[in-house]
């Protein structure tokens, strides 16, 4: 049975600081493990931009999610019209069915609540990540720069970084463009994403 989308499309056009007072994104969790799965959503429950809307073994409920957070078995044996972030078994070389519908992939071994919050978040909002992303590591970033990105992971827009770190509007333009291009990101809500994979900011 397939997973329906809950009609979702992102206009990423949109200015992403307004992105803050948006609804919560729903996520359904597949997963057969009992212990990773009820894992998986006490992290995600945490977040207040994150509602789990069904954590299940498998056969996924008929309710409308953003995005789907599956095991390999669950990839194998569902169809996804959302979004999915795969929880690989270490052991697994990855799925050779649904690739498009696969927006992160991660492994147990090195995985924090920050990074798994994370990717539930890009890919809601249809960001991919590849897996040389989420293990990428960027190089040592300054204070200044660091500061911006934890002011915009707390909802912060231009005009307020601008005033709390007494710098001019295009300077903080101008930081936010550098930390967009050093890690790769599309959006400010990518760059935060990224940020927090790869544990620059928490």
């Amino acid at each position: 049975m397939p997973m329906r989308s809950s009609g979702f499309a992102p206009d990423e056009h949109s200015d992403t600081e307004a992105g803050a007072a948006s609804e919560p994104k729903r996520v359904g969790i597949v997963h057969e493990h009992d212990l990773l799965r009820r894992g998986i959503a006490s992290c995600l429950a945490e977040d207040a931009a994150l509602v789990v809307v069904f954590a299940v073994a498998d056969e996924p409920p008929d309710d409308l999610v953003d995005v789907a957070v599956v095991s390999s078995r669950a990839l194998a044996a569902t169809s996804f019209e959302v979004p999915v972030v795969l929880f690989r078994d270490t052991a697994a070389q990855g799925p050779v069915i649904q690739r498009e519908t696969v927006f992160a992939t991660l492994s147990l071994p090195q995985l924090t609540a920050e990074q798994l919050v994370a990717s539930v978040r890009a890919a809601a909002v249809r960001l991919r990540v590849s897996e040389q992303d989420v293990q990428r590591s960027a190089g040592p970033l300054d204070e200044r720069r660091l500061e911006v990105l934890r002011l915009l992971a707390a909802g912060e827009t231009t005009k307020s970084i601008s005033a709390k770190l007494a710098y001019s509007e295009r300077t903080i333009k101008t930081v936010i463009r550098d930390l967009q291009n050093e890690l790769s990101a599309r959006s400010r809500a990518h760059v935060v994403a990224e940020a927090m994979r790869q544990g620059l900011i928490t």
